[in-house]
């Protein structure tokens, strides 16, 4: 009689167990994965968040034309600096400016500025008052009377006070809407405005009308909402 050989007990026990853990491991390769990928990019973001704002380098090239206008507020200068790309971006003007106590004297002016400036170079121009082009310029301030912006034009320019008051009085001429029934007190809109070779009278208030209308459309003013405000 054969007798019959049977496997040592521990040996198929054994190779369930190895096996087995096959997939686990891929498991854990797979998580151990993942999770890598994300903390990569966790820590890319946390990088970004304390590297700052972007910004240029500096010191910047070519030329480009900034107006700054009375009562202008710093965040809106560093959004009109972006846009032109004289900065990088709004916020590292604005962090540059905190820094810089004469940055709350820049004046409203018209400036001719490079492109790609580091922030704070953009900054220390703005503030010194040799860079504000105050001959090239007329200024409206806020709340000024049309008889105050006729004698800042006439100051400003090589415009005659008639003439200009002959344009005021012809309000179609310089694009004035009917409801404001050829007065055109609160149209000539609070800004800064360059004066150059091709300025004429006409072209400058018609520019302030157009800053009304456009500031009014941004704010949803209708024209008879206009009127019961006023």
């Amino acid at each position: 009689m054969t007798e019959s050989v049977l496997p040592e007990p521990g040996r198929r026990r054994s190779r369930k167990r190895r096996s087995g853990c096959l997939p686990v491991m891929l498991v854990a390769l797979l998580f151990g994965a993942i999770v890598a990928w994300f903390a990569r990019g966790a820590i890319s973001d946390v990088k970004d968040m304390f590297a700052g704002p972007e910004d240029y380098a500096g010191p910047g090239a070519g030329a480009v034309t900034v107006v700054i206008d009375p009562g202008q507020s710093i965040r809106s200068m560093g959004d009109r600096l972006e846009g032109l790309d004289v900065v990088a971006s709004s916020d590292a003007f604005v962090d540059a400016a905190g820094k810089n106590a004469k940055s709350q004297s820049i004046q409203a002016a018209t400036y001719q500025m490079k492109k790609q400036m580091k922030a704070a170079d953009a900054v220390a121009f703005l503030a010194d008052p040799k860079n504000a082009g105050a001959g090239n310029t007329v200024t409206v301030p806020e709340g000024a009377r049309v008889g105050q912006i006729v004698d800042a034009i006439e100051k400003k320019t090589d415009f005659t006070e008639k003439r200009t008051t002959d344009l005021l009085a012809n309000p179609a001429s310089i694009g004035l809407p009917a409801e404001a029934a050829g007065n055109p007190e609160g149209y000539l809109y609070p800004a800064t405005y360059e004066i150059n070779d091709r300025t004429t009278p006409k072209s400058l208030l018609s520019q302030m009308v157009a800053q009304t209308a456009a500031a009014e459309k941004d704010l949803g003013i209708t024209a008879g909402a206009r009127k019961a405000w006023a």
